[in-house]
């Protein structure tokens, strides 16, 4: 049972199911013309490619993470570096294919973000801004996917800005937060 929660924990629930109710707002606010049965697909699939953020992210910085967030699954040995491999591939796989299950586009609409995750994950997350703003426009794109192909699209617009600048200012803030953590940890090291 810990190790399941173990991986839950690594997918960040609230920010996945933040990630899946900006989306289900999308499709509510836009008038998306698909069914519930459809909507409840796109969300679970915002849901699965957040957690497919995170767990990659957790990966591949699971050094710096044993430093500025020793608390996590990865860090503290709990979940193994080969699991959690296992466990990105589950995620990706399910989001990916809840996602195309209703319309090729909001498969497109989900290949493309895991794609750019991955590329955070492995070269831009120590890129200061342009990491920060790469997530920030996925998190404004999160209402965009949801209303794909609505009536009211047009009107998601502006909640999408809203969300990538409020988020921007979130990004910056934990980046400056990790790097005092690792220069507190170098500072008593020497």
């Amino acid at each position: 049972m810990k190790k399941l929660l173990s991986f839950l924990k690594m997918m960040r629930p609230i920010n996945a199911f933040m990630a899946g109710g900006t989306t289900f707002l999308g499709y509510w606010i836009g008038l998306s013309p698909f069914s519930a049965k459809a909507s409840a697909a796109f969300v679970l699939s915002a849901i699965f490619c957040v957690g497919f953020g995170n767990v990659i992210n957790d990966i591949v910085d699971i050094k710096t993470d044993s430093i500025s967030h020793p608390n996590r699954p990865l860090p503290q040995g709990i979940v193994s570096t080969s699991s959690a491999i296992y466990f990105v591939v589950f995620l990706a796989f399910v989001g990916i294919i809840s996602a195309f299950i209703f319309s090729f586009y909001h498969g497109l609409g989900v290949v493309v973000p895991l794609l750019l995750l991955s590329l955070y994950a492995r070269y831009l997350k120590g890129t200061p801004i342009v990491g920060n703003i790469l997530i920030s426009l996925l998190v404004g794109y999160t209402i965009l996917y949801g209303g794909l192909f609505g009536e009211r699209f047009s009107w998601l617009i502006l909640p999408s800005i809203l969300a990538f600048l409020l988020n921007v200012s979130r990004e910056i803030v934990k980046d400056i937060e990790d790097a005092e953590k690792l220069m507190a940890a170098f500072n008593e090291s020497i």
